[in-house]
């Protein structure tokens, strides 16, 4: 399953300079590390297979493993350390800290001086190995590793994956919590994504690397900031997939639950706990600093070519009660906020939460019609606001007089494609209306000559049809 927002939109005029950073940094670490671990990784393995320590130690890990973990012992017992070399198993006592101690002991009742001195020897090139030396070991964790452990990553899938979903979220965020403070809060998200992951077992051995705990931080982030304010949303699940618009912060039990899901029953290698945990902390740091951040920026959502909307403060008691979900004491008041300052985006967005909670989205979509109808807002404000109330373009059966009006205003807006659908619905209804009649010859008038020239024959047809039926005089 994979939930997204689709609604943000990249911007060349304002780049997100750290984001973009953030991305070559890892993208140029991985490219050297790559390379280096691998020469490194094969000179530990030629230090121990030159040494013949897997004649001494396969026996004694599977004597080990037997009382541990039986169902692992079932699988590995008739292997023989020449199988298990090219099996290629033998990672599996190498991470092992608990049988590193194991050795430790078997050596006190059976001294073995090369064998101690040949097994110091493979540890000190294995610690050489990025993931080792910079990743984030919970049972050694170094203080360097709470943040180098973010830019390493096991593999280019693992790299792209990462990078893909800091693009996504980056971008948008950068542009509304600024530059320094987006950094800061990233690498924040990143070590308490550490922290998570590390109290799941503070024993482990096994060196945790990859930027997905700080971008985990993200999207809480993403959630804190946006709040009750509905974002697009794409989805898939198995074979099927589409959108949906809904209240961003939604979003948090769904991608949180993923998380805790994946970290009880999944059996995989992949640090649910660190994804947990930075989603947790983007989310809260975000929330808890909120205040200083309560109007989102509605330029993220707009083309460059559109001029910005202006966006007005809200009063201060109004925007609590929002936050309390008051709505009916609070619809009043934002319902006068919106006549007062028709150009207030932050305003039409609160009433349209507001107007679908309390089953007023029709009667409310009417007084946006009116406003765009009454000159008070330019083009540009005007495509804001219908962006805002009718994202997908795609509407559902409106009442005669409103499907009038909002053609209205998508012809204006030189929509006519967008103001097809809505009169060739009514018309399928069987109204007879003469303004919907000449409504319709316009919008096919408009429709002439470009690519919707199927659509413009649907509702000729349609309008034919109701003027043959019309009774005469």
């Amino acid at each position: 399953m994979l939930v997204i927002p689709i609604e943000d939109k990249f911007s060349w005029r304002h780049l997100p300079w750290v984001t973009v950073l953030l991305i070559l940094c890892n993208s140029l670490i991985h490219l050297y590390m790559e390379g280096r671990d691998q020469r490194l990784m094969v000179q530990a393995e030629q230090v121990y297979l030159d040494a013949q320590l897997q004649r001494k130690e396969w026996p004694l890990f599977l004597a080990y493993l037997k009382p541990k973990d039986a169902e692992t012992w079932q699988e590995l017992h008739e292997l023989s350390p020449a199988d298990a070399v090219s099996s290629g198993v033998l990672p599996l006592l190498w991470y092992d800290r608990d049988f590193t101690a194991h050795l430790e002991t078997h050596w006190q009742q059976s001294p073995d001086a090369l064998w101690q001195s040949s097994r110091e020897s493979f540890q000190a090139a294995l610690q050489r190995v990025s993931a080792f030396a910079y990743g984030l070991t919970p049972a050694e964790a170094k203080p360097w590793a709470w943040l180098s452990y973010q830019f390493l990553h096991g593999d280019w899938g693992h790299l792209l994956g990462n990078m893909l979903f800091l693009a996504l979220f980056g971008f948008a965020l950068e542009r509304h919590l600024g530059a320094g403070l987006f950094i800061g809060l990233y690498l924040l998200c990143g070590v308490l994504a550490g922290l998570a992951h590390a109290q799941s077992d503070w024993t482990s051995a096994v060196p945790l690397v990859g930027a997905s705990g700080a971008i985990a931080g993200l999207m809480g982030m993403y959630l804190g900031v946006y709040g009750l304010k509905r974002r697009e949303f794409f989805y898939t699940v198995g074979f099927w997939f589409g959108s949906f618009r809904a209240p961003a912060v939604i979003m948090l039990p769904v991608w949180l639950g993923k998380e805790l899901f994946g970290a009880y029953w999944s059996d995989d290698n992949v640090a649910y706990w660190a994804h947990a945990g930075g989603l947790v902390a983007g989310f809260v740091l975000t929330w808890a600093l909120r205040r200083g951040w309560r109007k989102v920026d509605e330029q993220l959502t707009q083309s460059v070519e559109e001029a910005p909307a202006v966006v007005l403060p809200i009063p201060e008691r109004l925007l609590d009660q929002l936050e309390a979900l008051e709505y009916e004491s609070a619809w009043p008041a934002l319902q006068r906020v919106c006549q007062q300052e028709p150009n207030n985006v932050q305003a039409w967005q609160y009433a349209l939460e507001v107007a679908s909670a309390l089953r007023q989205r029709e009667a409310w979509l009417q007084q946006v019609v009116q406003v765009a109808l009454a000159g008070q807002l330019n083009k540009a404000e005007q495509q804001t606001l219908l962006k805002l109330y009718l994202p997908s373009g795609q509407f559902g059966p409106l009442p005669a007089g409103l499907a009038l009006g909002l053609s209205e205003v998508l012809l204006r807006l030189g929509s006519a494609n967008r103001a097809a659908p809505l009169i060739l619905t009514v018309l399928q209804a069987g109204t007879r209306h003469p303004k919907i009649v000449q409504q319709a010859t316009r919008i096919e008038q408009a429709l002439a000559g470009m690519v919707f020239e199927e659509l413009r024959l649907q509702l000729q047809q349609a309008r034919e049809r109701v003027t043959k039926a019309a009774p005469t005089a």
